[in-house]
């Protein structure tokens, strides 16, 4: 049977992590990349894994990019310290380690949350997110914030369904929105950052809403659209704002 190495990016996630960790424990291979916690993150941590590493947080790319270097399993599951393997996907992972030829990659499907409940459209709905791969066969493509995993090799797609809580409450969205728009924002757009102010945020809302037919998620959908309209016009407002910065 081939081994498994699940490699988890944390920062402040002590009320998350540990449903993480519990849900992963099958493994047999844990990394947490810590970027200086400063809640009790690292404390639950250790009631799974010893293979904990600190490291100043340069983007996700390069923080994952750590943890999957530090790998030992031939093959590895990366997740998010909100995420949550289900027992059905816990047993397909198992099933595919134990194939004659898997994959060199999946991509997995995700359901995501938010506020409590499930949401099935706004764009969220179809989510299959690459995260199991051969080890040495996948790295991430370097971007700082919603980065990917690109794998060499052939592919395949796992139905068993991997759960992201993301969001639970408005709070964490806009701790989270604040952190990912600093991220995203590009310094020195000028007369852009303006024009994605104006037009960005309703774009986006129209979008999610109609288009990906996030009505239908109900009051969830609507203001999860709202939320995602407010973060374009924030990151835009903060590329503006670096233009100050630089004297554009």
């Amino acid at each position: 049977m081939r081994k498994l190495s699940v490699v988890i990016a944390a920062l402040n996630e002590e009320k998350n992590i540990g449903r993480a960790l519990k849900s992963a424990s099958f493994a047999d291979d844990i990394v947490i990349v810590d970027s200086g916690s400063t809640d009790n993150t690292v404390k639950a941590a250790k009631k799974y894994t010893s293979r904990i590493y600190r490291a100043e947080f340069r983007g996700f790319s390069a923080v994952k990019g750590m943890g999957t270097a530090k790998a030992k399993g031939d093959y590895i599951l990366v997740l998010d310290a909100d995420e949550e393997i289900t027992a059905a996907l816990k047993n397909k992972i198992k099933a595919i380690l134990g194939e004659k030829k898997p994959f060199d990659g999946y991509a997995v499907k995700r359901v995501n949350f938010f506020l409590g409940g499930e949401i099935k459209y706004c764009g969220w709905g179809n989510d299959y997110q690459v995260r199991l791969f051969k080890n040495g066969a996948g790295r991430f493509d370097g971007r700082q914030v919603h980065e990917n995993i690109i794998v060499r090799g052939l592919m395949g797609k796992i139905e068993e369904p991997l759960l992201h809580y993301t969001y639970p409450d408005s709070s964490s969205y806009f701790i989270k929105m604040n952190r990912y728009t600093t991220l995203a924002a590009r310094p020195g757009r000028g007369p852009a950052a303006v024009v994605g102010m104006v037009f960005a945020p309703f774009l986006k809302f129209f979008r999610m809403f109609f288009l990906k037919r996030g009505f239908k998620d109900g009051m969830r959908g609507f203001i999860l659209c709202v939320y995602s309209g407010i973060s374009e016009f924030v990151k835009y407002a903060k590329e503006a704002e670096k233009g100050f910065k630089h004297g554009r």
